[in-house]
């Protein structure tokens, strides 16, 4: 009989049989218990509580004698005997039972079961971090269409500006999703729906403060990049409108992390979408029709926002599991604990946007016909690495759920997996379109040969993005944020000794790109020795001996 309540007390009858010597006794059981893990407990019908060298190896109990599995939580154990029995009282007793067949057969048909949900997952979060780039496109095309070629070119600062400053704030989607999964697990969707109203209005007081910096620094900002004046008063006339968006567009990253912890990923494909139709109509109308250009594209863009944000939040208060309550102050241990995950991914995500901001910076200095190259087949690129971020959705949303520490290692394994194939599909999507069909990029066929060098380049740097992905979502789901940060700071301090010397020596096209790869090789490098070292190995952190969680 297996005991499902959560302060169930197991009773067995005595025995006289003697337990095999070949299996560890009640001092190393206090030793595993001690790390606040859940191992699989076998108490035995002669008073003894047992833990096998391996979870999964079966403990001999005497013939015709049955065993119970319990999870023994630390804060709360007692053990009495009364009379000829054994009583085991705790307050998180229950079945762990392991979810996975036993058998290689089994286990596989398991593993791909796990890929396809996996997968379902993954697709439609694709939109996620598509969303933003979307709308910059939608507002491009219909201010090419229907205004003039200064407001079109007016797009292109602002253009950069928001994408970095959404960018950057990735990170508090990201601590969210992180928070909220492992929460779910643990102490269900109340506690759940405490940690994401902080983080929700978290994203409310980032965003009117990014919305602040934007409206009072937004003209030297532009300025700073160069502009041309005619040019610069029609990006910030955007800029000042688009600003008040900012509110709204963190506060899409948390809502869509909280959808995200639920492994919900279909809401937030219906919502970008449904953000893109709005905006795609309100530019028709106020660019088109009231002839307002670039204000009417900036409006547009706020409306759809703010639309998708409310949807967002709506499916949330009536369906999720997770809910908004907006209502509630959030204690200070909410807050601290927010705040241990988000500043160092926020550092992460600062570094890193910094080494694109470097190899675009060098990338500036080409000669005319390699600046052209590389401005058509790094815009494919990028867009090809977008398609990478749902393998970190998937492992924030799959990992933390695991029922069991074998689970979590395979879901691990699985989501490395995931990532180095979709480094490889990716890698060699942005490679075969500029080396096959360089005439999609370009017309001028004196930059095709020019294009096709850079092939190489990308499939490489997409593998090993790739790699680094699937590994990121271990290290983000066992709080290894600290660690990250700190080799993304390392990464961006040798980037920029690269790319000094890739100026000095003349190495041009090749160089820039070539920056490119070795800014993955180092993340690939220090993310899978951390990970393999520290988390996959027996009796690391997936193995559930010294993460540390909420």
């Amino acid at each position: 009989m297996i005991g499902r309540s959560p302060h169930a007390t197991s009773t067995f009858p005595s025995a006289t049989h003697k337990s095999p010597p070949s299996i560890f006794t009640k001092p190393l059981l206090n030793r595993h218990v001690s790390t606040g893990r859940h191992p699989h407990v076998r108490w035995s019908a002669d008073s003894r509580c047992f833990v096998p060298g391996d979870y999964r190896s079966p403990c001999c109990l005497g013939s015709g004698r049955s065993f119970q599995k319990c999870s023994i939580n630390s804060r709360n154990r007692h053990e009495k005997k009364r009379g000829g029995e054994f009583l085991c009282e705790a307050s998180d007793v229950g079945a762990l039972e392991d979810p996975l067949p036993d058998g290689n057969r089994g286990l596989w048909g398991w593993r791909f079961r796990t890929l396809k949900q996996i997968l379902l997952f993954a697709l439609p979060a694709l939109a996620i971090p598509l969303a933003d780039p979307l709308l910059s496109l939608v507002d491009t095309v219909c201010v090419a269409q229907c205004a003039g070629t200064v407001e079109l070119a007016s797009l292109g600062p602002n253009t950069a500006i928001f994408n970095f400053a959404n960018y950057t704030f990735n990170s508090l989607g990201l601590a969210t999703m992180t928070i909220v999964a492992e929460r779910l697990k643990s102490e269900g969707p109340k506690e759940a729906s405490k940690d994401f109203s902080t983080a929700l209005l978290m994203s409310l007081v980032f965003g009117v403060l990014s919305m602040a910096v934007l409206l009072a620094f937004g003209g030297r900002i532009i300025t700073s990049s160069g502009v041309d004046p005619a040019v610069g008063s029609f990006s910030l006339e955007y800029l000042n409108i688009r600003a008040f968006a900012q509110p709204a567009a963190l506060a899409i990253l948390v809502c869509q992390a909280g959808l995200l912890a639920q492994k919900d990923s279909f809401t937030p494909f219906l919502t970008v979408g449904v953000a893109c139709l709005v905006n795609i109509v309100g530019d028709v109308l106020l660019i088109k029709k009231f002839k307002m250009g670039v204000a009417g594209a900036a409006l547009a863009t706020v409306f759809a926002e703010y639309c998708e944000v409310l949807i967002m939040l709506y499916v949330l208060a009536t369906r999720g599991k997770v809910k908004p309550w907006i209502d509630q102050i959030p204690s200070r241990a909410r807050l601290k604990n927010l705040m241990s995950v988000f500043l160092p991914l926020s550092a992460e995500y600062f570094c890193k946007g910094g080494c694109y901001v470097l190899i675009q910076w060098t990338a500036a200095g080409l000669q005319l016909m390699a600046l052209a190259v590389h401005q058509v087949t790094y815009a494919w690129w990028n867009l090809c690495a977008f398609c990478q971020t749902p393998v970190e959705h998937s492992g924030l949303a799959f990992i933390p759920a695991a029922k069991s520490r074998r689970e979590r290692v395979e879901v691990s394994a699985l989501t490395i997996a995931f990532g180095c194939f979709t480094g490889v599909a990716t890698g060699i999507l942005a490679a075969a379109a500029p080396f096959f069909f360089p005439g999609w990029f370009s017309p001028d066929k004196t930059l095709w040969p020019l294009m096709k060098t850079t092939a190489p380049f990308a499939l490489l740097s997409l593998c090993l993005s790739g790699v680094d992905v699937g590994m990121m979502a271990i290290l983000y789901t066992n709080r290894d944020g600290p660690f990250v940060a700190r080799t993304m700071f390392t990464n961006l301090a040798m980037i920029a000794a690269y790319l000094l010397g890739c100026v000095k020596m003349g190495w041009g096209l090749y160089g820039v790109w070539g920056g490119l790869v070795l800014f993955f090789l180092m993340r690939a490098t220090w993310s899978s020795v951390r990970v393999f070292s520290r988390h996959m190995s027996r009796g690391g952190d997936v193995w559930g001996e010294g993460a540390s969680h909420a």
